[in-house]
């Protein structure tokens, strides 16, 4: 459970006062530089406190991560810790996120994040970001509760040595093999036009990990969906967020959208391969809820609701692409876990399939009276079918004599290619 900006690490029943608590001060932290300290715990109800100071405040390459690793209390090894700010707003507090039955908490550096104790929750940022000033960091045994006003209340009787371990570093942006991180110091693009490619790899795309940096902030990547059939993008155990998932093809029109992970109870998203057909590039957006995708004219992709669902574009402007983006959200890192994705790769060309009226039938006369009719402005063919854009190779070039020299490359089983190529 976490509630709180004073650290608090308890091991037995006390409630603190509404004045500053009296405490251990651990100085002035230094980045790179890790603070230890020995809380023992020896009456039943006992709560201690520490105290620190940091002179820059978190951000996505500046954290701030707390932990309980080492602790041994009898007669349960059990323990919890709260983070207050120097006026006694609880900012954060932890029971189980460590090893076991210890406690850990993270502030910052969600670009990167660093591996939690064995059994452990990684340390990524989770619990949000911290300004530069003063906390109070308080250590108890379980069963205690937090609330503003430096109040730690403990009905535990674990008594004994424990561990507490202050970090105050920065990351290193260095992925690890199958993860694209969202370069640190450098918001992910956001529409089609300047939509960050995960890439540095080959292979196998199976995390990427970024941050909302700010409440008008939504990240896209493209990526490369390498097997349809069983693709999937979820954020379901990567954030604390309140997610929104997108897939868009690369000219910004809707592919599927999701809210809340169907048959779930949590606010995260999950994608899966239900309305992707085919391989290719793709565009995948996330954002905090209810930061959502528009049109030129302003008019949504999607309708909001049901949360809870996976769906096409169903909204007022569902046909068209998305250029923009309107409301806000929350703020915080996060990871997407893929499958059936592999890395972006170098820029070229992607042409879309031949079965351009998408009647399923492939190398058929109907896609070439098709193509020939909707690039001279005429309607789809037959008229019923839903074809697709005039640009055919996706180079933002409309009506162009490329598309027609794509397309009849493709038609003829070659590959996509740009003009002159």
């Amino acid at each position: 459970m976490k509630r709180g900006m004073f650290l608090v690490a308890s091991c037995g029943l006390a409630t603190a006062a509404l004045a500053q608590p009296a405490a251990t001060d651990l100085g002035a932290l230094t980045i790179g530089t890790p603070t230890t300290a020995s809380p023992t715990l020896a009456a039943a109800n006992e709560v201690l406190w520490y105290t620190f100071t940091i002179g820059a405040g978190t951000s996505a390459e500046v954290y701030l991560d707390i932990d309980t690793e080492g602790t041994a209390l009898a007669p349960g090894n059990d323990c919890e810790i709260g983070l207050f700010s120097s006026d006694g707003t609880l900012i954060a507090s932890d029971d189980d996120d460590g090893s076991g039955l210890m406690s850990a908490l993270s502030f910052g550096g969600g670009c990167v994040s660093r591996p939690g104790a064995a059994g452990g929750t990684a340390f990524n940022g989770r619990d949000g970001s911290l300004a530069a000033g003063t906390y109070f960091v308080s250590f108890t045994g379980y069963n205690s509760t937090f609330a503003a006003g430096w109040s730690v209340v403990s009905a535990s009787v674990n008594l004994g040595a424990g561990q507490l371990s202050v970090r105050y570093g920065t990351v290193v942006n260095t992925p690890t093999p199958g993860e694209f991180v969202e370069p640190c110091g450098a918001d992910a693009g956001d529409v089609p036009s300047n939509a960050t490619a995960a890439d540095g790899q080959t292979g196998s795309l199976n995390t990427i990990r970024g941050t909302i940096g700010v409440a008008a902030d939504s990240d896209m990547y493209i990526i490369n969906v390498c097997d349809a059939a069983s693709f999937s993008a979820s954020t379901v155990g990567g954030t604390t967020l309140d997610t929104q998932m997108f897939l868009f093809n690369l000219d910004g029109t809707g592919v599927v959208f999701n809210d809340d992970v169907v048959g779930g109870t949590v606010l995260q998203s999950a994608l899966t391969s239900q309305f992707v057909t085919q391989n290719g590039q793709y565009l995948l957006a996330v954002s905090a809820w209810d930061r959502d995708p528009v049109d030129a004219a302003g008019g949504a992709l999607w309708i909001d609701t049901p949360f809870r669902s996976e769906r096409a574009p169903d909204g007022p402007s569902a046909s068209s692409p998305m250029t923009g983006w309107t409301g806000t959200g929350g703020t915080g890192s996060y990871a997407i876990t893929l499958t059936g994705a592999c890395f972006a790769g170098p820029s070229g060309p992607i042409c879309n399939d031949i079965d351009f009226n998408n009647d399923g039938s492939f190398f058929d006369p109907d896609d070439v009276d098709a193509f020939f009719s909707v690039f001279s402005e005429g309607p789809c063919i037959p008229a019923t079918a839903t074809c697709d854009g005039v640009d055919f190779n996706n180079d933002g070039s409309l009506f162009d004599p490329c598309d027609i020299d794509a397309f009849f490359l493709v038609f003829s089983e070659g590959p996509c290619t740009l003009c002159g190529e």
